[in-house]
């Protein structure tokens, strides 16, 4: 699914956020893991842009695969779901 508008306010309110509590190059570093692991992985893009794919399904997904790799604050933004 593709929601720009959601997805321009999740990243707005993720950068103000990440201003605010001083993370921004930690949250930089996190959106480019995601970008490079979506794009490498043809299989996980596939299944984030399928409709019969349930959000909270897509959520778990997302993270096992990077519980632990990204931070806690670009964790709970869930910006990959509203992007793709």
């Amino acid at each position: 699914m593709n929601y720009p508008r959601v997805a321009t306010r999740y990243s707005k309110a993720l950068l103000e956020l990440s201003i605010e509590q001083n993370v921004l190059d930690v949250v930089r570093a996190d959106a480019a893991l995601t970008k490079e692991s979506v794009l490498a992985s043809g299989e996980l893009a596939l299944l984030l842009k399928n409709p019969v794919v349930k959000s909270h399904k897509k959520q778990a997904i997302l993270k096992e695969v990077f519980g632990g790799k990204v931070s806690e604050l670009f964790g709970k933004a869930k910006l990959i779901h509203w992007i793709l």
